[in-house]
């Protein structure tokens, strides 16, 4: 629900500041995620990586989320991954949000978008947090989504 909250505000904004329509799009998304009932997850928790470094200057470039090509029908493919995934193996969506401040060098990776969580090229890791001592149960695992290439509506 804060993911959404935060992409509700954020498109207002960012369409206010530069005439795009992303808020509409945006809207459209929430509409048909009611009128269908369906359960919509995010995805925000970047591996991180090198901590000093910007995700652009990863030696891995796959440790965070990032566009490496758009379609003529104005979608995006994806590459990357997402960490502590909890309730994606239950929703229908996922909202796939930047972890942390970008800059222009990180263009690619500065993209908020729905993916469906069953979109091919879309692998899910499932274990359990080493900390804890409570059997294991679906709701208490971690998800790791390591993504090979992954088209998104935008």
């Amino acid at each position: 629900m804060d993911a959404l909250n935060s992409l509700f505000s954020t498109t207002y904004d960012v369409d206010q500041k530069h005439g795009t329509q992303y808020h509409q799009r945006c809207k459209e998304f929430l509409k048909e995620m009611q009128e269908n009932n369906f359960v919509v997850g995010g995805a925000m928790t970047d591996p991180k990586g090198d901590r000093s470094r910007s995700p652009a200057k990863q030696d891995d470039p796959d440790l965070f989320v990032h566009v490496v090509s758009r379609t003529p029908d104005g979608g995006v493919v994806l590459r990357g991954a997402k960490m502590h995934q909890t309730g994606t193996l239950n929703a229908h969506w996922m909202v796939v949000m930047p972890g942390g401040r970008m800059d222009e060098a990180d263009r690619d990776y500065a993209i908020c978008c729905a993916v469906p969580v069953d979109a091919p090229g879309i692998t899910y890791v499932v274990g359990r947090q080493s900390s804890t001592s409570a059997p294991w149960r679906a709701g208490r695992s971690t998800r790791v989504m390591p993504t090979s290439e992954v088209r998104s509506r935008l």
